[in-house]
Protein backbone atom coordinates (compact mmCIF):
# COMPACT_ATOMS: atom_id res chain seq x y z
CA UNK A 1 0.00 0.00 0.00
CA UNK A 2 1.60 3.24 -0.89
CA UNK A 3 1.07 6.17 0.73
CA UNK A 4 -2.16 8.23 1.72
CA UNK A 5 -2.15 11.72 2.42
CA UNK A 6 -5.21 11.52 4.02
CA UNK A 7 -4.26 9.00 6.80
CA UNK A 8 -2.65 12.45 8.26
CA UNK A 9 -6.65 13.28 9.70
CA UNK A 10 -7.68 15.21 11.29
CA UNK A 11 -5.91 17.58 8.86
CA UNK A 12 -7.46 17.79 5.23
CA UNK A 13 -4.12 17.58 3.08
CA UNK A 14 -3.68 17.61 -0.86
CA UNK A 15 -1.97 15.66 -3.42
CA UNK A 16 -1.97 17.92 -6.58
CA UNK A 17 -0.66 19.29 -9.56
CA UNK A 18 -0.38 22.90 -9.70
CA UNK A 19 -1.44 24.97 -13.04
CA UNK A 20 0.25 27.77 -14.19
CA UNK A 21 0.10 29.70 -17.17
CA UNK A 22 3.02 31.82 -16.83
CA UNK A 23 5.81 31.46 -19.44
CA UNK A 24 9.39 31.64 -18.94
CA UNK A 25 12.99 30.93 -20.71
CA UNK A 26 14.98 28.92 -19.05
CA UNK A 27 18.67 26.60 -19.29
CA UNK A 28 17.74 25.11 -16.29
CA UNK A 29 15.24 23.84 -13.60
CA UNK A 30 17.27 26.67 -11.08
CA UNK A 31 16.29 29.12 -13.58
CA UNK A 32 12.53 28.24 -13.24
CA UNK A 33 12.22 28.02 -9.76
CA UNK A 34 13.63 31.49 -9.28
CA UNK A 35 11.41 32.99 -11.94
CA UNK A 36 8.16 31.03 -11.17
CA UNK A 37 8.74 28.97 -7.51
CA UNK A 38 8.96 25.84 -6.77
CA UNK A 39 7.67 22.91 -8.89
CA UNK A 40 8.53 24.56 -12.02
CA UNK A 41 11.30 22.45 -14.78
CA UNK A 42 12.83 23.59 -17.54
CA UNK A 43 11.91 21.80 -20.74
CA UNK A 44 14.03 20.90 -23.54
CA UNK A 45 12.38 23.35 -25.34
CA UNK A 46 13.82 26.09 -23.50
CA UNK A 47 10.62 26.92 -21.60
CA UNK A 48 9.78 26.32 -18.09
CA UNK A 49 6.66 24.44 -17.53
CA UNK A 50 4.72 23.37 -14.20
CA UNK A 51 6.15 19.71 -12.71
CA UNK A 52 3.61 17.01 -12.03
CA UNK A 53 3.85 15.87 -8.75
CA UNK A 54 5.06 12.19 -8.63
CA UNK A 55 2.21 9.87 -7.43
CA UNK A 56 4.39 8.62 -4.59
CA UNK A 57 4.82 12.02 -3.08
CA UNK A 58 1.95 14.47 -1.67
CA UNK A 59 1.96 18.30 -0.63
CA UNK A 60 1.17 17.78 3.24
CA UNK A 61 1.90 21.47 3.75
CA UNK A 62 0.18 24.29 2.88
CA UNK A 63 -3.43 22.76 2.66
CA UNK A 64 -3.64 24.45 -0.47
CA UNK A 65 -0.97 23.29 -2.28
CA UNK A 66 0.83 27.09 -2.80
CA UNK A 67 4.09 27.20 -2.67
CA UNK A 68 4.41 31.19 -3.57
CA UNK A 69 7.00 32.59 -0.60
CA UNK A 70 8.03 29.46 1.20
CA UNK A 71 10.48 26.91 1.67
CA UNK A 72 10.45 23.58 0.84
CA UNK A 73 11.38 20.86 3.81
CA UNK A 74 11.50 17.21 2.04
CA UNK A 75 10.57 13.73 4.12
CA UNK A 76 11.66 10.50 2.96
CA UNK A 77 9.83 6.94 4.30
CA UNK A 78 7.75 3.58 3.76
CA UNK A 79 4.70 5.97 4.55
CA UNK A 80 2.85 2.84 4.61
CA UNK A 81 3.85 1.93 7.83
CA UNK A 82 2.53 3.39 11.21
CA UNK A 83 6.38 4.37 12.65
CA UNK A 84 6.91 6.11 9.45
CA UNK A 85 4.07 7.78 9.18
CA UNK A 86 4.12 9.21 13.02
CA UNK A 87 7.49 10.50 12.48
CA UNK A 88 6.58 12.49 9.16
CA UNK A 89 3.33 13.49 11.35
CA UNK A 90 6.13 14.88 13.76
CA UNK A 91 7.79 17.05 10.88
CA UNK A 92 4.62 18.40 10.14
CA UNK A 93 3.94 19.71 13.05
CA UNK A 94 7.30 21.53 12.96
CA UNK A 95 6.90 22.85 9.40
CA UNK A 96 3.39 24.26 10.53
CA UNK A 97 4.34 25.72 13.87
CA UNK A 98 7.22 27.60 12.58
CA UNK A 99 4.85 28.74 9.94
CA UNK A 100 2.38 30.45 12.77
CA UNK A 101 5.20 31.80 14.63
CA UNK A 102 6.05 34.32 11.77
CA UNK A 103 8.20 31.99 9.54
CA UNK A 104 10.95 33.59 8.31
CA UNK A 105 11.71 36.93 6.72
CA UNK A 106 8.35 36.96 5.40
CA UNK A 107 8.60 33.25 3.97
CA UNK A 108 6.66 30.19 5.41
CA UNK A 109 7.39 26.38 5.94
CA UNK A 110 5.92 24.21 2.89
CA UNK A 111 6.32 20.13 3.37
CA UNK A 112 6.13 17.69 0.24
CA UNK A 113 6.21 14.07 1.59
CA UNK A 114 7.84 10.81 -0.71
CA UNK A 115 7.01 7.59 0.03
CA UNK A 116 9.58 4.89 -1.06
CA UNK A 117 7.42 1.93 -0.44
CA UNK A 118 6.47 -1.16 2.26
CA UNK A 119 10.44 -1.97 2.14
CA UNK A 120 12.58 0.02 4.15
CA UNK A 121 15.59 -0.39 2.54
CA UNK A 122 14.12 0.17 -1.34
CA UNK A 123 17.29 2.34 -2.03
CA UNK A 124 16.98 2.98 -5.66
CA UNK A 125 13.38 4.18 -5.16
CA UNK A 126 14.68 6.57 -1.99
CA UNK A 127 17.87 7.71 -3.52
CA UNK A 128 14.99 8.38 -6.71
CA UNK A 129 12.90 10.21 -4.89
CA UNK A 130 15.78 12.55 -2.42
CA UNK A 131 17.03 13.40 -6.41
CA UNK A 132 13.35 14.29 -7.34
CA UNK A 133 13.06 16.50 -4.73
CA UNK A 134 16.13 17.91 -4.79
CA UNK A 135 16.30 18.81 -8.85
CA UNK A 136 12.13 19.81 -9.25
CA UNK A 137 11.40 21.28 -5.93
CA UNK A 138 14.98 23.06 -4.56
CA UNK A 139 14.82 21.14 -1.82
CA UNK A 140 18.00 21.00 0.53
CA UNK A 141 17.13 19.87 3.44
CA UNK A 142 15.48 16.41 4.01
CA UNK A 143 14.12 14.81 7.22
CA UNK A 144 14.61 10.95 6.27
CA UNK A 145 15.39 8.03 4.95
CA UNK A 146 14.74 6.11 8.12
CA UNK A 147 16.67 3.07 7.72
CA UNK A 148 20.59 2.98 8.21
CA UNK A 149 21.11 1.24 4.53
CA UNK A 150 18.89 3.57 2.90
CA UNK A 151 20.00 6.40 4.56
CA UNK A 152 23.77 4.86 3.68
CA UNK A 153 21.98 4.18 -0.15
CA UNK A 154 20.85 7.70 -0.59
CA UNK A 155 23.75 9.63 0.53
CA UNK A 156 26.31 7.45 -1.72
CA UNK A 157 24.03 8.04 -4.85
CA UNK A 158 23.32 12.22 -4.23
CA UNK A 159 26.38 12.89 -2.17
CA UNK A 160 26.44 16.28 -0.27
CA UNK A 161 23.73 17.64 -2.75
CA UNK A 162 21.08 17.16 -0.17
CA UNK A 163 21.15 17.79 3.77
CA UNK A 164 19.90 14.41 5.31
CA UNK A 165 18.66 14.51 8.95
CA UNK A 166 17.33 10.74 10.20
CA UNK A 167 16.20 10.73 12.92
CA UNK A 168 16.28 6.75 13.20
CA UNK A 169 19.28 5.28 11.31
CA UNK A 170 21.57 4.19 14.05
CA UNK A 171 24.26 2.61 12.65
CA UNK A 172 27.45 3.27 13.91
CA UNK A 173 29.17 2.41 9.76
CA UNK A 174 27.04 6.11 9.15
CA UNK A 175 29.79 7.94 10.96
CA UNK A 176 32.27 7.23 8.28
CA UNK A 177 30.54 7.79 5.21
CA UNK A 178 31.65 11.64 5.39
CA UNK A 179 35.08 12.85 5.66
CA UNK A 180 36.17 14.60 8.71
CA UNK A 181 33.63 18.01 9.41
CA UNK A 182 34.77 21.20 9.79
CA UNK A 183 33.53 24.74 9.72
CA UNK A 184 34.69 25.32 6.34
CA UNK A 185 33.27 21.88 5.05
CA UNK A 186 30.13 20.54 7.52
CA UNK A 187 28.77 16.82 6.77
CA UNK A 188 25.70 16.74 5.07
CA UNK A 189 24.37 13.97 7.00
CA UNK A 190 23.23 14.49 10.22
CA UNK A 191 21.42 11.78 13.39
CA UNK A 192 19.52 12.93 16.35
CA UNK A 193 18.73 9.19 17.32
CA UNK A 194 21.50 7.34 19.75
CA UNK A 195 24.10 4.75 17.72
CA UNK A 196 24.27 1.59 17.90
CA UNK A 197 27.29 1.08 20.07
CA UNK A 198 25.29 3.18 23.15
CA UNK A 199 22.57 0.46 22.34
CA UNK A 200 24.73 -2.57 22.07
CA UNK A 201 26.24 -1.32 25.31
CA UNK A 202 22.75 -1.43 27.22
CA UNK A 203 21.73 -4.64 25.45
CA UNK A 204 24.99 -6.38 26.48
CA UNK A 205 24.64 -5.15 29.98
CA UNK A 206 21.62 -6.26 29.81
CA UNK A 207 21.98 -9.95 29.52
CA UNK A 208 24.91 -10.24 31.05
CA UNK A 209 22.49 -8.89 34.53
CA UNK A 210 20.38 -10.99 34.27
CA UNK A 211 22.56 -14.11 33.30
CA UNK A 212 21.99 -15.29 30.64
CA UNK A 213 24.54 -18.09 29.07
CA UNK A 214 23.52 -18.66 26.01
CA UNK A 215 22.92 -16.18 23.71
CA UNK A 216 21.05 -16.43 19.94
CA UNK A 217 21.58 -13.22 18.01
CA UNK A 218 19.36 -13.09 14.59
CA UNK A 219 20.71 -10.16 12.19
CA UNK A 220 19.22 -8.55 9.02
CA UNK A 221 21.68 -8.10 6.82
CA UNK A 222 23.29 -4.72 6.22
CA UNK A 223 24.50 -2.17 8.47
CA UNK A 224 21.63 -1.92 10.93
CA UNK A 225 21.64 -5.59 11.78
CA UNK A 226 25.06 -6.94 11.26
CA UNK A 227 26.95 -3.60 12.58
CA UNK A 228 24.48 -4.14 15.78
CA UNK A 229 25.12 -7.42 16.48
CA UNK A 230 29.08 -6.89 16.66
CA UNK A 231 28.43 -4.31 18.75
CA UNK A 232 26.86 -6.53 21.33
CA UNK A 233 29.20 -8.97 20.61
CA UNK A 234 31.81 -6.83 21.50
CA UNK A 235 30.17 -5.41 24.49
CA UNK A 236 30.28 -8.82 25.91
CA UNK A 237 34.17 -9.08 25.80
CA UNK A 238 34.50 -12.70 25.73
CA UNK A 239 31.91 -12.84 28.68
CA UNK A 240 29.65 -14.79 26.54
CA UNK A 241 29.80 -16.10 23.01
CA UNK A 242 26.50 -15.50 21.07
CA UNK A 243 25.42 -17.28 17.57
CA UNK A 244 25.17 -15.17 15.40
CA UNK A 245 23.06 -16.13 11.99
CA UNK A 246 22.43 -13.56 9.63
CA UNK A 247 19.75 -13.58 7.22
CA UNK A 248 19.05 -11.78 3.73
CA UNK A 249 15.49 -12.99 2.48
CA UNK A 250 12.29 -13.81 3.67
CA UNK A 251 13.35 -17.63 3.07
CA UNK A 252 16.33 -17.28 4.95
CA UNK A 253 14.81 -16.06 7.81
CA UNK A 254 12.49 -18.90 7.98
CA UNK A 255 15.67 -21.27 7.81
CA UNK A 256 17.35 -19.35 10.35
CA UNK A 257 14.36 -19.22 13.03
CA UNK A 258 14.22 -23.12 12.39
CA UNK A 259 18.06 -23.72 13.22
CA UNK A 260 17.57 -21.31 16.68
CA UNK A 261 14.52 -23.82 17.34
CA UNK A 262 16.37 -26.98 17.24
CA UNK A 263 18.90 -25.26 19.61
CA UNK A 264 20.10 -24.75 22.91
CA UNK A 265 20.23 -21.48 23.07
CA UNK A 266 17.83 -19.77 26.13
CA UNK A 267 17.07 -16.21 24.28
CA UNK A 268 17.44 -14.47 21.07
CA UNK A 269 18.15 -11.25 20.15
CA UNK A 270 16.37 -10.30 16.85
CA UNK A 271 17.62 -7.28 15.37
CA UNK A 272 15.74 -5.94 12.24
CA UNK A 273 14.30 -2.65 10.76
CA UNK A 274 11.37 -4.42 8.78
CA UNK A 275 8.14 -4.50 11.06
CA UNK A 276 6.50 -7.32 9.13
CA UNK A 277 9.82 -9.18 9.52
CA UNK A 278 9.58 -8.99 13.37
CA UNK A 279 5.96 -9.16 13.33
CA UNK A 280 6.66 -12.56 11.74
CA UNK A 281 9.00 -14.02 13.35
CA UNK A 282 6.30 -13.28 16.31
CA UNK A 283 3.47 -15.17 15.46
CA UNK A 284 5.89 -18.10 13.83
CA UNK A 285 7.82 -18.60 17.66
CA UNK A 286 4.55 -18.61 19.35
CA UNK A 287 3.29 -21.51 17.67
CA UNK A 288 5.88 -23.34 17.88
CA UNK A 289 6.88 -25.51 20.37
CA UNK A 290 10.56 -25.70 20.01
CA UNK A 291 10.41 -21.99 21.27
CA UNK A 292 8.09 -22.79 24.36
CA UNK A 293 11.19 -22.12 27.02
CA UNK A 294 13.04 -19.59 24.83
CA UNK A 295 13.15 -15.48 25.59
CA UNK A 296 13.42 -13.09 23.15
CA UNK A 297 15.26 -9.52 23.17
CA UNK A 298 14.39 -6.83 20.36
CA UNK A 299 16.22 -4.10 19.48
CA UNK A 300 14.68 -0.52 18.71
CA UNK A 301 13.43 -1.09 15.78
CA UNK A 302 10.55 -3.66 17.22
CA UNK A 303 9.07 -0.62 19.75
CA UNK A 304 5.87 -0.04 17.73
CA UNK A 305 2.11 -0.69 18.64
CA UNK A 306 1.79 -2.52 15.52
CA UNK A 307 4.59 -4.76 17.26
CA UNK A 308 2.76 -4.90 20.71
CA UNK A 309 -0.35 -5.77 19.18
CA UNK A 310 0.91 -8.90 17.60
CA UNK A 311 2.95 -9.78 20.97
CA UNK A 312 -0.22 -9.47 22.92
CA UNK A 313 -2.26 -12.00 20.74
CA UNK A 314 0.73 -14.01 20.55
CA UNK A 315 0.30 -14.53 23.85
CA UNK A 316 4.18 -14.06 24.72
CA UNK A 317 5.05 -11.12 26.26
CA UNK A 318 5.90 -12.11 29.32
CA UNK A 319 9.08 -14.07 27.63
CA UNK A 320 9.87 -10.88 25.55
CA UNK A 321 12.22 -7.30 26.11
CA UNK A 322 14.15 -4.44 24.05
CA UNK A 323 15.29 -1.50 23.82
CA UNK A 324 15.02 1.60 22.47
CA UNK A 325 15.91 5.31 22.72
CA UNK A 326 14.20 6.99 25.78
CA UNK A 327 11.87 9.30 26.42
CA UNK A 328 12.79 12.08 28.18
CA UNK A 329 11.05 13.18 31.60
CA UNK A 330 11.60 16.96 30.86
CA UNK A 331 9.14 20.05 29.90
CA UNK A 332 10.20 19.90 26.52
CA UNK A 333 9.16 16.29 26.20
CA UNK A 334 5.64 17.09 27.95
CA UNK A 335 4.78 19.95 25.50
CA UNK A 336 5.92 18.18 21.81
CA UNK A 337 3.92 15.16 23.33
CA UNK A 338 0.92 17.16 24.31
CA UNK A 339 1.21 18.84 20.98
CA UNK A 340 1.44 15.43 18.98
CA UNK A 341 -1.59 13.85 20.84
CA UNK A 342 -3.76 17.26 19.92
CA UNK A 343 -3.05 17.05 16.48
CA UNK A 344 -2.93 12.94 16.39
CA UNK A 345 -5.69 11.57 18.48
CA UNK A 346 -5.12 7.57 17.23
CA UNK A 347 -1.76 7.91 17.73
CA UNK A 348 0.53 8.21 21.40
CA UNK A 349 3.86 9.68 20.70
CA UNK A 350 5.21 7.02 23.65
CA UNK A 351 3.72 3.78 21.41
CA UNK A 352 6.66 4.75 18.52
CA UNK A 353 10.30 4.52 18.54
CA UNK A 354 12.38 7.38 17.50
CA UNK A 355 9.28 9.89 17.66
CA UNK A 356 11.22 12.91 19.64
CA UNK A 357 13.93 11.95 17.40
CA UNK A 358 12.07 12.97 14.53
CA UNK A 359 10.42 16.20 15.91
CA UNK A 360 13.80 17.30 16.87
CA UNK A 361 15.33 16.49 13.80
CA UNK A 362 12.15 18.56 11.99
CA UNK A 363 13.02 21.44 14.19
CA UNK A 364 16.56 21.07 12.91
CA UNK A 365 16.07 21.32 9.15
CA UNK A 366 14.11 24.57 9.99
CA UNK A 367 16.87 26.10 12.80
CA UNK A 368 19.67 24.96 9.90
CA UNK A 369 17.14 27.06 6.96
CA UNK A 370 17.45 29.79 9.44
CA UNK A 371 21.09 30.10 10.19
CA UNK A 372 21.75 30.60 6.82
CA UNK A 373 18.78 32.75 5.77
CA UNK A 374 20.97 35.40 8.09
CA UNK A 375 24.96 33.88 7.38
CA UNK A 376 25.31 32.09 4.32
CA UNK A 377 25.30 33.17 0.92
CA UNK A 378 22.34 30.47 0.13
CA UNK A 379 19.97 28.09 1.50
CA UNK A 380 21.91 25.03 0.08
CA UNK A 381 22.57 22.07 2.10
CA UNK A 382 26.67 23.15 3.28
CA UNK A 383 25.35 26.36 3.78
CA UNK A 384 22.24 24.62 6.06
CA UNK A 385 25.18 21.92 7.88
CA UNK A 386 27.16 25.42 8.86
CA UNK A 387 23.83 26.17 11.16
CA UNK A 388 24.03 22.85 12.81
CA UNK A 389 27.27 23.44 13.61
CA UNK A 390 25.74 26.23 16.15
CA UNK A 391 23.22 24.52 18.28
CA UNK A 392 25.41 23.31 20.45
CA UNK A 393 26.77 26.05 22.79
CA UNK A 394 25.32 29.17 24.03
CA UNK A 395 22.41 29.96 25.46
CA UNK A 396 20.41 27.43 26.40
CA UNK A 397 16.72 27.03 24.32
CA UNK A 398 14.60 24.81 23.92
CA UNK A 399 12.59 22.93 20.84
CA UNK A 400 9.17 24.11 21.36
CA UNK A 401 7.36 26.37 18.93
CA UNK A 402 7.17 29.69 21.16
CA UNK A 403 10.69 29.67 21.10
CA UNK A 404 11.03 29.83 17.19
CA UNK A 405 11.34 33.87 17.15
CA UNK A 406 14.12 33.81 19.92
CA UNK A 407 16.28 31.20 18.06
CA UNK A 408 15.66 33.68 15.01
CA UNK A 409 16.97 36.14 17.26
CA UNK A 410 19.87 34.86 17.89
CA UNK A 411 21.33 33.15 14.60
CA UNK A 412 20.18 37.30 13.00
CA UNK A 413 23.07 38.53 15.68
CA UNK A 414 25.28 35.32 14.41
CA UNK A 415 25.13 33.79 17.68
CA UNK A 416 25.39 29.95 18.59
CA UNK A 417 22.71 28.36 21.00
CA UNK A 418 22.51 25.33 22.90
CA UNK A 419 19.55 23.13 21.74
CA UNK A 420 17.76 20.98 24.55
CA UNK A 421 14.87 18.89 22.33
CA UNK A 422 11.88 16.36 23.42
CA UNK A 423 14.41 13.74 22.81
CA UNK A 424 17.25 15.00 25.51
CA UNK A 425 20.22 17.53 24.97
CA UNK A 426 21.35 17.95 21.04
CA UNK A 427 25.06 18.11 22.03
CA UNK A 428 27.21 17.30 18.67
CA UNK A 429 30.61 16.77 18.50
CA UNK A 430 32.41 19.26 15.82
CA UNK A 431 34.55 16.23 15.24
CA UNK A 432 32.27 13.80 14.29
CA UNK A 433 29.08 16.03 14.33
CA UNK A 434 27.40 12.43 16.20
CA UNK A 435 25.23 13.51 19.45
CA UNK A 436 28.19 12.95 22.46
CA UNK A 437 24.91 11.57 24.64
CA UNK A 438 21.80 9.62 24.42
CA UNK A 439 19.84 7.30 26.52
CA UNK A 440 18.63 3.39 25.89
CA UNK A 441 16.05 2.26 27.81
CA UNK A 442 14.92 -1.34 28.06
CA UNK A 443 11.15 -2.20 27.61
CA UNK A 444 8.81 -4.77 27.50
CA UNK A 445 4.89 -5.62 26.02
CA UNK A 446 2.13 -4.85 28.67
CA UNK A 447 -1.36 -5.26 27.58
CA UNK A 448 -0.82 -4.18 24.05
CA UNK A 449 1.72 -1.48 25.15
CA UNK A 450 5.49 -0.51 24.82
CA UNK A 451 6.64 0.23 28.57
CA UNK A 452 9.55 0.83 29.95
CA UNK A 453 11.22 -1.37 32.83
CA UNK A 454 14.77 0.23 32.86
CA UNK A 455 15.40 3.76 32.42
CA UNK A 456 18.16 4.71 29.50
CA UNK A 457 21.44 5.06 30.30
Amino acid sequence: MRFNAFAFAPLLLLSCTFTRFDVEACQTSADCRDALGPGNVCLASGFCEPATLDSRCSVIWPEDGDFSNRIIIGNLGALGRESHLARARALLLAVKDASDAGGLEGKSFAMISCDYGQNDDDIGEASELATYLRDVYGVSAIVGPMSSATVAGVYEEIGQTVLLISPSATSGALTDLEPAPSDESPGTLWRTAPTDPQQGAVIAADVLRRGVSNLGILAQSGPYGEGLSMNVVDELQGMLEPEVLIYRSAAQLSERIAEFGGSEVEEILVISSEEDELVSFVNVVARDSNFDMKRFFFADGAATRTFATAVEAAGIGDRLRGTRPTDTDTPVFTIYATRFRQEFADTDPTDVSFLAQAYDASWLALYATAWAQYNEPDLGPRSLARGLRRISSGANISIQPSNWPEVVEAFQDGASIDLSGASGPLDYSPETEELTSGAVSVWRVESGAIVTIQEGS
